[in-house]
């Protein structure tokens, strides 16, 4: 990189390219911000690339963004300052090692509150429709969709109070439930040209149970249908990223088909709800996931399957689910 300026990314307005979230990060004032807490995932490939969303300017000591092009040659070569420490460790001193964490945690972990009410089966989330009509059409466009063809790749999971489709790791749709009825909302996954993500046209069909459906069979299944090859094409030519998301997915299609190699895990929830952490800055408790919850067939044991990226500190990871 002869003649390259460096720049390095650690200060408030630094733009990254995140490899975990395969998407653009901020840096903050705010050390506990995702901008701050994902420094360690930068990607130097893509926040390098000639097609990046960002570049920092030599020449006028900024951020531009791409549509900037007269000052392309004056690109900086964006690197993590590895000598900086981004934030200090708050975790409690029953560490699983002393192997200091790449990935620093700002948050306290607090009691396992069980699990009574966090996720619902299909049958509970359809008995919280209180009007039959509506609660009927919300059970066909279920069976409608899990009738289509099994090349498709589109998985239903049922949580709270809401259906989630999803199909090679992004969703395509949801349908969020209300005692009057629910609201369908049909996503559309759009490729951002130059980049490994997508963004997403929403349309919402609200359904109380009233006249006729506000959109007709033939449009729906024909969306869910033309969404899951899109996305299948996206996969087969390896333009999206969101590795992780597509992970959970082939692994829940394995429990559900054949099985784990070495396992005999049945599938449960995806992304459970489950203990609780409180963030410092703000003294506030919020709800920890886990990717997939499964249960051996033969102890009947609980397994949490976590997946993470390769540069992750595993032992943090292992410390806060041991806790509940």
């Amino acid at each position: 990189m002869t003649n390259i300026q460096i720049k390095h990314t650690n200060q408030p307005g630094d733009y990254y390219f995140c490899s975990l979230c395969a998407a653009w990060h901020r840096c903050t004032s705010d050390p506990s911000s995702t901008g701050n807490q994902h420094l360690p995932h930068l990607d130097e490939t893509s926040t390098n690339s000639p097609s990046a969303k960002y570049f920092f300017c030599s020449l006028c000591n900024k951020w531009h963004t791409a549509a900037r092009k007269d000052h392309l040659q004056h690109r900086s070569y964006i690197q993590q300052d590895h000598n900086v420490n981004l934030m200090p460790s708050v975790l409690p001193p029953n560490m699983l090692s002393s192997r200091p964490s790449k990935n620093p945690a700002s948050l306290v972990l607090g009691p396992f509150d069980d699990t009574a009410d966090l996720w619902l089966t299909e049958s509970e989330n359809l008995s919280r429709i209180h009007s039959t009509a509506a609660r009927d059409q919300c059970k066909k466009i279920l069976d409608s969709v899990k009738g289509l063809d099994k090349s498709l790749h589109i998985q239903c999971f049922s949580k709270k109070e809401h259906f989630t489709f999803i199909v090679k790791g992004l969703r395509v749709a949801e349908i969020k439930i209300d005692p009057n009825g629910f609201v369908l909302t049909l996503r559309k996954n759009i490729l951002n040209q130059g980049y490994t993500s997508v963004h997403q046209d929403t349309i919402d069909f609200v359904y109380n149970g009233q006249g006729n459906p506000p959109v007709s069979e033939t449009d729906l299944l024909n969306h869910f249908v033309s969404e899951a090859k899109n996305l299948i094409g996206f996969r087969n030519d390896k333009r999206i990223g969101y590795r992780e998301k597509w992970l959970h997915s082939l692994l829940i299609e394995h429990m559900q088909k054949d099985g784990l190699p070495g396992s005999d895990l049945q599938f449960l929830y995806y992304e459970a709800p489950a203990g609780k952490i409180k963030r410092e800055d703000t003294d506030r408790y919020a709800r920890m996931y886990i990717d997939i919850l499964a249960q051996d067939r033969k102890s009947k044991a609980l397994v949490i399957v976590e997946v993470k990226n390769d540069t992750e500190d595993l032992n943090a990871v292992l410390f806060e689910k041991q806790q509940w």
